[in-house]
């Protein structure tokens, strides 16, 4: 394999030229082209959708991820996103199933117990009565995922928490005004999402650092 075709050198010179991009899978500049975090694996214009990412390399779900994390990211944060795979590429490329596994499982529970603790952040005083059905099949989920449960019945558990608590949503339906107020107030913190963003590819960076150490 070139220097032209080799997906990691491929990223860096991005990276290098600094032809991040975000909102889009591939653009041109001034005669440059620009790739967002996924596409930037192949030759400009190659990659159009996570299906088309060299998952010789690395996993799906990680090229999967990957769109999610770029726009979701600040654009100060961009840079920091790239830089943080181009130095950890060559380490990843070597990681066997058994070890992605660790870090898909790992970065799965963290990000559920992250979300978690967000949510319960956003709860009123007393909480729902759904409340602590969410709770519980979330960490059903987690011990599932960490295989000490079933993960069928996590998931059922979850189904059924998530009805209850869209059907609570719908007897609130009347008030409209206050759930709308509410949601323009959570929309206009972009920085707090852009923050969460950040927060989920730390926990990503992490379980990856884990293995490489």
């Amino acid at each position: 394999m070139t220097k032209r075709d080799n997906p990691i050198a491929l990223f860096r010179s991005v990276v290098a030229d600094e032809r991040w991009l975000r909102g889009a899978w591939h653009k041109q500049r001034d005669g440059k082209d620009y790739l967002c975090l996924a596409a930037a694996w192949g030759k400009p214009g190659k990659i159009k959708s996570a299906s088309d990412c060299p998952t010789s390399l690395f996993p799906a779900w990680l090229f999967e991820l990957m769109p999610t994390l770029d726009d979701g990211v600040s654009p100060e944060d961009v840079p920091w996103l790239f830089k943080g795979f181009a130095d950890r590429a060559d380490t990843m490329a070597g990681f066997d199933y058994a070890t992605w596994e660790r870090v898909r499982t790992g970065f799965l529970i963290a990000t559920i117990r992250q979300s978690m603790e967000w949510a319960a952040a956003c709860q009123p005083v007393p909480a729902p009565a759904y409340w602590q059905q969410v709770v519980d099949a979330n960490n059903l989920v987690c011990e599932a995922l960490a295989g000490n449960g079933n993960l069928e019945a996590a998931r059922s558990a979850a189904w059924s928490a998530e009805a209850a608590a869209w059907s609570a949503r719908s007897a609130w339906s009347a008030r409209s005004e206050a759930w709308s107020a509410a949601w323009s107030a959570w929309s206009a913190r972009s920085e707090a999402w852009s923050a969460a963003y950040r927060t989920v590819a730390d926990l990503l960076f992490k379980f990856i650092d884990a293995e490489i150490s």
